[in-house]
């Protein structure tokens, strides 16, 4: 008979696993970003949209991106379940004594790995060695700003807010002595302040794959990317709906 089923560590290598979720997913959140943002500045595509029934589509898709924005950064950022894969999670990890002194060793076996006989390399590795080590010298600096930008600031609370009641569920709330749904629109969040705060998780997610993975990923690549995308797109857009209107056009009586 088998007994009851140990529970896993947690350590650095639960801590390596919920970093590579962000490393794997935070880059798709800056595209979807990037596409909402395009998707809405485009002067070309509200000329193309005026007054047809396409635009109410692309209003509904514009609330669908919003949601899934938020729920995305309230999930990967402040979801602070122990089984989460979460920036919350990574910093709370991190100040656990005993996991920041695995990634010391962690460091220092991983370049004792690279090192080899000859000396040149052997320098090129205590350098890299001691830059990682300048990194937990000023992890304690680093988590504290992002528990005060990220996590339990202004904007946390009203993503948080959002995410639990017009996202997770839909939430009845008083209205004097009656009772009517929960509105988005009196939290008094903004589109700025939701794109400072991805920005902000871009910079957090970015220091954590360097701390963690000693890796590095070109997130300041990404918006160029992703706006030739979009471009594609609005274009073929905006070509569809030009070419619809021209038909239309030709059809009407004279």
């Amino acid at each position: 008979m088998q007994g009851p089923a140990e529970k896993p560590v947690r350590g650095l290598a639960h801590l390596k696993v919920v970093v590579r979720h962000l490393l794997d997913v935070w880059p798709a959140l800056l595209q979807r970003r990037r596409y909402m943002q395009a998707l809405n500045e485009s002067e070309a595509l509200r000329s193309a949209l005026e007054k047809t029934y396409a635009a109410h589509v692309h209003n509904a898709i514009q609330g669908v991106l919003v949601f899934d924005l938020i729920r995305e950064v309230g999930t990967l950022i402040l979801d602070d379940n122990r089984r989460s894969a979460s920036v919350a999670r990574a910093v709370s990890s991190l100040r656990n004594p005993s996991v920041v002194e695995e990634l010391r060793a962690d460091y220092a076996a991983f370049t004792g790995i690279l090192g080899a006989s000859d000396e040149v390399a052997r320098q090129v590795h205590k350098m890299v060695l001691q830059q990682n080590l300048a990194q937990l010298d000023s992890l304690p600096d680093f988590l504290k700003k992002v528990e005060e930008r990220l996590i339990s600031g202004t904007v946390a609370e009203l993503i948080r807010l959002l995410r639990n009641k017009a996202v997770a569920h839909h939430d009845v709330a008083h209205d004097g002595t009656d009772w009517r749904m929960w509105r988005i629109e009196g939290t008094g969040l903004t589109y700025g302040q939701l794109d400072e705060y991805i920005n902000a998780g871009t910079h957090a997610v970015d220091r954590l794959v360097h701390l963690v993975l000693r890796t590095a990923y070109a997130f300041d690549d990404l918006p160029a990317m992703s706006q030739r995308y979009v471009d594609e797109y609005i274009e073929a857009l905006v070509l569809g709906l030009t070419l619809q209107r021209e038909r239309r056009q030709q059809k009407r009586p004279r």
